[in-house]
């Protein structure tokens, strides 16, 4: 009952994954490193698989 009134459950994320589109269009474009991406976003590799996972899935939902 609540899912349809739209309440969100579950735990926070602790990033916003549109914050992230620069380093996302640095690595695609071979500007900067994978392992360099990690470094420079302060999480760990999964989270960084994670937040790239989300910037593709926005822009192939884009027109």
């Amino acid at each position: 009952m609540l899912r349809k009134k739209g309440v969100k459950f579950g735990r926070k994320k602790i990033y916003n994954a549109e914050d992230y589109i620069d380093i996302y269009l640095q690595v695609k474009n071979k500007e900067i490193s994978v392992n360099e991406a990690i470094e420079t976003i302060s999480h760990s590799a999964s989270t960084y698989y994670r937040i790239m996972a989300e910037i593709e899935k926005m822009h192939i939902n884009q027109p």
